[in-house]
């Protein structure tokens, strides 16, 4: 993720204290190291990652970071319920494969995706940081209390 995508998206996600922010499709942990370094002492940063080399990477990058977790991991397998805040780096099967806990997160979590769309939400903000750059998309959660009572 390039460095004007994660600064966009950590606008987004305007972290507070005691926040709880996963990135889910973590990579090397590029995300979740800019987000503590932005982010008040007690938010809590949990970065999970599939590909076991890349997870090593971002632990290793991490570990002097005391409010940064990393989890190699399927994020199918992983409950995140407790998200205030969610940031996705996943192709689309892979926000396929998680949606139906995204769709429980909805009320209570800010999302941002990076790429690509969540299937059936519709973003807030589409925002491209540069030209030729993929876009971001911004899913706040109040957005989803004001189109349910809309319908």
């Amino acid at each position: 993720t390039p460095d004007s995508a994660i600064a966009i998206a950590l606008s987004f996600l305007n972290l507070q204290e005691n926040d709880i922010l996963y990135d889910i499709g973590c990579g090397d942990g590029r995300f979740v190291i800019s987000a503590a370094k932005d982010a008040p002492k007690k938010t809590k940063i949990i970065g999970i990652e599939a590909d076991a080399k890349l997870a090593t990477r971002a632990e290793q990058a991490a570990l002097s970071i005391p409010n940064v977790q990393i989890l190699q991991a399927d994020a199918t397998c992983i409950d995140f319920t407790d998200a205030t805040k969610i940031f996705l780096y996943l192709v689309p099967c892979g926000l396929s494969a998680i949606k139906s806990t995204l769709d429980k997160v909805r009320h209570s979590a800010d999302v941002v995706s990076y790429t690509f769309t969540i299937p059936e939400w519709i973003p807030d903000i589409r925002r491209v940081p540069a030209p030729n750059r993929a876009a971001i998309y911004f899913y706040p959660r109040s957005t989803f209390s004001k189109k349910e009572i809309k319908q």
